[in-house]
């Protein structure tokens, strides 16, 4: 008799077992006033992300940072990006807003999306005092592939040149640069002479 109840108490804690992991059940619907809250938000916080030889490869810090599971967005208040590099010193991306999501590569690979957006800025100081600073109004990097490109009119200064142009594409790991021209705006380059230069 012992025996039976031990077993059929037994069979029941099983039963239950399995039906509370079985994944099955839903979870119930948050009530409709926490429906567009953020399922994760921090305020000056900074995301590290590591390569798979253990290395940074980037680190995100922004004001505010808000995520969203279902929607499989974070959205970033006045973010800066530093893409680490093996040989040479870090990119630099910032801007007013950010929107990080996952894409996918032509292989069915998963791969991050950061879109900046409002006083875009991409920038890299060589210990030399060479610099490279572009402005534009979006900017899209892909921060696994070190990738960056825009549609939108850019402006960069560099040491000695400023250069408009109607879009940009860089591999920044590989360094380097494409500019793009349209019907309304041409790539146009101007030299500035250097200051000890005797004309």
């Amino acid at each position: 008799m012992t025996r039976r109840f031990t077993a059929a108490a037994i069979s029941a804690l099983v039963l239950t077992l399995v039906y509370m992991y079985s994944g099955e059940r839903t979870p119930p619907p948050l009530p409709p006033e926490l429906a567009d809250e953020p399922d994760i938000y921090m305020e000056g916080a900074a995301i590290t992300r590591f390569g798979a030889d253990g290395g940074v490869r980037y680190r995100l810090e922004a004001d505010r940072i808000r995520q969203f599971e279902e929607r499989s967005v974070t959205y970033f208040e006045n973010p800066t990006m530093r893409l680490h590099q093996e040989s040479g010193p870090p990119w630099m991306a910032n801007a007013s807003l950010g929107e990080l999501r996952q894409a996918s590569t032509k292989d069915g690979a998963r791969d991050e999306h950061l879109r900046l957006s409002d006083n875009v800025e991409l920038t890299r100081q060589h210990d030399d005092g060479q610099r490279f600073s572009l402005t534009t109004t979006e900017l899209d990097v892909y921060p696994a592939r070190q990738y960056a490109r825009t549609d939108h009119a850019v402006m960069i200064e560099t040491s000695g040149s400023r250069t408009t142009a109607a879009g940009f594409e860089a591999d920044m790991e590989r360094g380097w640069v494409k500019l793009l021209s349209g019907p309304a705006q041409r790539v146009h380059v101007v030299v500035e002479p250097r200051r000890n230069r005797v004309l």
